[in-house]
């Protein structure tokens, strides 16, 4: 019980840290899906330049259904779970879509690929955290 009263204690600054973390992960999709041709075309590398060309609209999915959650989550909305599930299959989708299908790590190196990890990471944590929070009743 005690575990429990700890995760509610710290709910206020996990859902607005959660929204701080998907802010940052709507900024980085505008910046991509809006990226000027000068900018894209400075990209020397072909196979660097058609991962920025072709952004999954995915993305785009995960990120706002994350903010969304996140914001709902601290309204203590049940529904924020439902966006954080939508939110975790679209990184997934993302993850399988950029090490599978684009091969970032060969075109990026393997570096490339702890960014999309720590993002499915936190996706991960905020689908359980959000799911815990409805399972104590904590939101409605």
């Amino acid at each position: 019980m005690e575990s429990h009263q700890k995760l509610i204690k710290w709910f206020k600054v996990i859902a607005v840290l959660a929204i701080i973390w998907n802010i940052m992960g709507i900024m980085a999709y505008l910046m991509q899906v809006t990226m000027m041709s000068e900018t894209m075309q400075s990209i020397e590398n072909p196979a660097e330049r058609a991962l920025y060309e072709n952004i999954p609209i995915v993305f785009g999915i995960a990120v706002f259904s994350g903010f969304l959650g996140s914001v709902l989550l601290l309204l203590k909305k049940r529904i924020s779970c439902s966006l954080f599930l939508l939110s975790f299959i679209t990184v997934i989708i993302q993850l399988i879509y950029n090490f599978f299908i684009a091969k970032v790590q060969a075109v990026l190196g393997t570096s490339s690929m702890l960014m999309p990890m720590f993002i499915f990471i936190i996706a991960l944590f905020l689908l359980w955290y959000s799911r815990k929070m409805d399972e104590l009743a904590y939101i409605h």
